[in-house]
């Protein structure tokens, strides 16, 4: 197994495909990242790692893992939880201030995000057509 990263001028000597691989490096547990010829990076054995964490305890299943595994890396990322938030505030899924309740910021704060990404807000004010739909609609 390469340790290291893998040189462009050794790469020459190298067969076809570990020419594709721009970067290869072990860590100390044996795994490699691979950076494909095309930038994606990803890490091999990942898959069998995800089936094994269950196996080995601490977890019911393999969707544990991954929520356990994406709720860290929210609570380590802060710019990542704000990006998260902004978009699912943009898309309908969350208010204005369960968004800035996920961001851990006040809802003046996330208004001011909103803005400075250049996302208009729903102020919430509705047509006198669109409160007669939403009542059809919701009476219905």
């Amino acid at each position: 197994m390469t340790r290291g990263i893998v040189r462009p001028d050794r790469r020459r000597r190298l067969s076809t495909r570990t020419r594709e691989l721009v970067a290869v490096y072990t860590l100390g547990w044996g795994r490699v990242f691979i950076r494909d010829s095309d930038g994606r990076t990803r890490l091999s054995g990942l898959p069998e790692d995800l089936d094994a964490i269950p196996a080995a305890g601490g977890y019911d299943d393999t969707d544990a893992v991954i929520e356990e595994a994406v709720r860290e890396l929210l609570r380590r990322g802060p710019e990542l939880r704000l990006s998260l938030a902004v978009e699912k505030y943009r898309t309908g899924n969350v208010s204005l201030d369960r968004a800035a309740e996920l961001t851990g910021v006040s809802a003046a704060a996330f208004r001011d995000e909103l803005a400075d990404r250049g996302i208009d807000r729903d102020t919430g004010f509705l047509s006198d057509a669109q409160r007669r739909d939403r009542l059809e609609r919701f009476t219905g």
